[in-house]
């Protein structure tokens, strides 16, 4: 191939004489820095979020107990199909101590109880039920009385907390979990462009004793800023 045969000693030399134009140099290159931790620093303030000129995501308060307690009662057959925390929920008073674990869990940075206004009427509920404030990734979960479930209103409602746990939480992750056979919250996880990532078999059991699986939908900020853009591109388009 060279014309001539080199000695391994005359190869060692060559390779010496060009091996620093060859081993590409690290200049300057610093190790990536660790994303701040700051969720716990940013619970101080009451949450309220406007999505439209029709819904609002609002933290739930003391106050709000005895309306919440009477739209789950309104809902009880509904909402206990797929929800176990609905047999426990007895009274207003069970209402109130929810409220009070989680506004105190929310000053920890663990997590939101939010509740859902439609045209300014307390109409379900929309949060944050866990927070991993270490590893900035969150699971949202919602319910809507039944009546006005099909306009869009809890797809709006988690869009909207959705958007703030990206923006000013800086999520990673958000994860939506829902028992297999729950039709309606698997639409909203995929109205929503979430995507199914598994499957935890015999995860939960139901009110009639029976085990379910669940199912795990998954959210990355790099996806949702993907939908952003799009959203943006269709705006401009229209």
């Amino acid at each position: 191939m060279f014309g001539n045969w080199f000695s391994c000693r005359e190869l060692f030399e060559i390779f010496s004489l060009y091996q620093p134009f060859l081993t590409p140099k690290l200049i300057n290159r610093q190790p990536a820095k660790p994303i701040s931790n700051s969720i716990p620093h940013l619970c101080k303030a009451m949450i309220s979020i406007q999505v439209d000129n029709e819904v609002e995501v609002r933290q739930l308060t003391p106050k709000d107990a005895q309306p919440l307690y009477k739209l789950v009662e309104a809902n009880r057959s509904f909402l206990g199909e797929w929800m176990p925390w609905v047999a426990e929920t007895k009274s207003a008073v069970d209402t109130g101590n929810f409220i009070q674990r989680e506004t105190d869990r929310y000053i920890e940075g663990k997590a939101i109880a939010g509740g859902i206004w439609y045209n300014g009427e307390l109409c379900g509920t929309c949060g944050f039920n866990r927070i991993d404030s270490n590893h900035l990734q969150t699971e949202i979960g919602y319910w809507l009385n039944e009546p006005l479930q099909g306009r869009g209103i809890v797809s709006r409602a988690c869009q909207g907390l959705i958007n703030f746990g990206f923006q000013t939480f800086k999520i990673l992750r958000v994860e939506i979990r829902c028992l297999e056979g729950n039709f309606r919250s698997q639409a909203i996880a995929e109205r929503l462009g979430f995507k199914l990532e598994g499957v935890l078999r015999n995860a939960e059991i139901r009110h009639d004793g029976i085990p379910h699986n669940l199912l795990i939908f998954g959210l990355l900020r790099e996806e949702w800023r993907v939908q952003i853009w799009r959203r943006t591109e269709e705006d401009s388009i229209t």
